[in-house]
């Protein structure tokens, strides 16, 4: 059943039971969601962990401290920002998934994170790590850039990287 919620622009948001949020959101705690979570406009963040099957933001997501995102399918639309420099760390949910960097959006059923996604992701970040430390990942590299130091994790399982375009 999916519910729906809203958060005034400095008000903390519920625990992720809402798969929207349509207006500004600022969380400081960890969130799981059982559905699609959307957020549509602004989000600025503590230090947070973020957990769903998909988590698209429409709009800025600024953090003060650290973030995880952990979804199948991550979608950024605005500036992700780090004001403190904490890290940011993008994982799929499931262990054996393919992550595509620089890809074609819905170009396969991996995680995908197209060159313009990645070119929103601003300088900042004490450092970006993509990929779960203990899955398998099969990590496609296409145009991709990065301004952050970078951390591909392709797990334990027997994952691997290939480069198939101008990576920077």
């Amino acid at each position: 059943m999916a519910t729906s919620a809203s958060a005034a622009n400095s008000a903390v948001a519920p625990p992720m039971m809402a798969s929207r949020c349509s207006q500004n959101a600022m969380m400081s705690q960890a969130n799981a969601a059982t559905g699609p979570t959307t957020f549509s406009g602004a989000v600025s963040v503590g230090s947070a962990s973020l957990q769903g099957p998909s988590v698209a933001f429409g709009s800025t997501l600024t953090a003060q401290g650290s973030i995880a995102i952990s979804a199948d399918e991550i979608d950024f639309a605005g500036t992700v920002a780090s004001t403190g420099g904490g890290n940011l760390l993008l994982q799929p949910i499931s262990p054996g998934l393919g992550i595509n960097l620089g890809s074609a959006a819905g170009a396969t059923s991996n995680l995908d994170l197209t060159a313009g996604e990645l070119g929103l992701i601003s300088a900042g970040f004490g450092g970006v790590t993509i990929g779960q430390a203990g899955g398998s990942h099969l990590v496609t590299i296409g145009a991709a850039g990065f301004d952050n130091p970078l951390l591909v994790r392709t797990g334990t399982g027997g994952g691997g990287v290939v480069v198939n375009g101008a990576f920077t």
